[in-house]
């Protein structure tokens, strides 16, 4: 049982290492971040797959596992790594200095320290680095309403750090309870992440743009906002230029004549939301209507009419927005009628 348990942790844990590193590092060069911020994305999910696939393999030999110094060495980077790699990600990712090599000292004592010491406190160091990222996400001040899911993953990630940490301190680190009970957290901690980004498709881009109006200089004083604001409704609402399945945020700056920054940023402050969530809520308002007037109409056919390409994500981001499924709001709303 435990084998399995260990098996299929271990399987999921490397195949979606391997989907989020192919994300991160198409999202990171799509947002011009510094190289160093995909190779700490990078770095934390080599490391964290390279942990499940060494405690897969000395799952009946626990003992020779922790005596690696190549295994404590892939422990004490997680914790920086992930530090880095949030950061990178919620930052402009360019406030990196020499005082960063500091986080390497755990490594370094590693060459020094036995595990039976350097593998706990490396554990609970994880909870303090988790607990720096969590005052991250926070650091957005006047975003922060709109991350409450982002902050409950990462709330979430610091209660597994602080789970791993107690383990750490109560098992024997060479037990096979101790490499199971690791092996799944770790699990938890890739199904926390997929589920984000399922749940909420647009996170990655929503924390990206506030990330860029926080530190960028704002230009919103540049332009006539009331003027634009009119502009851009009469484009949703007359011309209805959310229902370009391809539509992108320079799209709709150019019949604007504003940069891709001037209107991720005028949406941000005139609605409270990201450019993608704006548009999103567009095409869930005109499927509304249409699952009203046409009844007859399938849930397939009002999405791809509404602008989404596929009925994946109309579902995802009906749900979302709505709270329920568009089959059960037809349903009510033919009912009442």
């Amino acid at each position: 049982m435990l084998n399995y348990l260990v098996s299929i942790s271990t399987g999921f844990s490397i195949v979606s290492a391997v989907l989020l590193l192919i994300v991160y590092t198409r999202l990171y060069l799509l947002w011009n971040k510094p190289v160093r911020s995909i190779l700490s994305a990078a770095l934390l999910l080599i490391c964290f797959a390279s942990i499940q696939m060494l405690n897969w393999r000395h799952l009946n030999n626990p003992a020779d596992l922790y005596a690696s110094k190549l295994y404590s060495s892939l422990i004490i980077l997680t914790a920086p790594a992930f530090y880095f790699f949030v950061r990178g990600y919620i930052t402009d990712g360019r406030d990196n200095s020499l005082l960063d090599l500091l986080h390497l000292i755990p490594l370094v004592a590693n060459a020094f320290v036995p595990n039976k010491w350097i593998v706990p406190i490396s554990f609970m160091m994880g909870s303090v680095y988790a607990g720096l990222c969590v005052y991250l996400i926070l650091d957005l001040q006047n975003k922060r309403k709109r991350f409450k899911l982002e902050l409950a993953a990462i709330a979430g990630f610091l209660l597994i750090a602080v789970a791993v940490g107690l383990i750490s301190t109560t098992i024997a680190q060479n037990s096979v309870l101790f490499l199971v009970s690791y092996c799944v957290l770790i699990g938890l901690s890739f199904f926390l992440v997929l589920a984000l980004l399922l749940l909420v498709p647009d996170t990655a881009q929503n924390l990206n743009e506030a990330v860029e109006i926080r530190y960028a200089k704002s230009t919103l004083d540049q332009i006539d906002r009331s003027s634009t604001i009119s502009r851009l409704k009469s484009l949703m609402d007359d011309e209805k230029l959310y229902l370009n399945e391809r539509l992108s945020l320079s799209d709709v700056a150019d019949q604007l004549d504003l940069s891709s920054h001037q209107l991720s940023e005028l949406i941000n402050v005139e609605f409270d939301q990201g450019f993608s969530h704006y548009i999103r809520s567009k095409r869930i308002d005109h499927a509304k209507r249409l699952l009203r007037v046409e009844p007859k109409a399938s849930v397939l056919s009002v999405g791809l009419s509404s602008g989404f390409t596929s009925q994946s994500s109309f579902y995802t981001a009906f749900g979302q927005i709505v709270g329920q499924t568009p089959g059960k709001y037809r349903a009510q709303h033919l009912k009442s009628v």
